[in-house]
């Protein structure tokens, strides 16, 4: 599954592209993960609502609130805007707002 995540989604720029590839649970506990076409190490273990991730060796506690795709992330107390959106949920947006714009056009 393949999602694209904003972190401060009203500034400009692309999102980054982070990719959990189809494959099992590799033997050491680590995901199958790229960010940006970047294979990156990680795993994450959930305790009480809270997740600590370890990408490349480093470790994070991450609480999310909110729902997708708009979330509020606290990182190793750093809070910040998420926006995380999946292929099919872009998709579904854009093809929400092509039929939007026929319906205004002939208001």
């Amino acid at each position: 599954m393949r999602y694209f995540v904003s972190l401060d989604p009203k500034a400009s720029g692309n999102p980054s592209v982070v990719e959990l590839r189809d494959v099992p649970q590799l033997p050491a506990g680590e995901l199958g993960v790229t960010v940006d076409d970047v294979a990156v190490a990680a795993d994450v273990a959930w305790l009480d609502g809270v997740a600590s991730v370890r990408v490349d060796g480093k470790i994070v506690d991450l609480v999310l609130d909110g729902t997708t795709p708009d979330l509020h992330a606290i990182a190793s107390g750093r809070r910040c805007q998420v926006k995380v959106e999946s292929d099919r949920s872009r998709a579904a947006a854009a093809a929400a707002a092509r039929e939007a714009r026929p319906a205004e056009a002939t208001k």
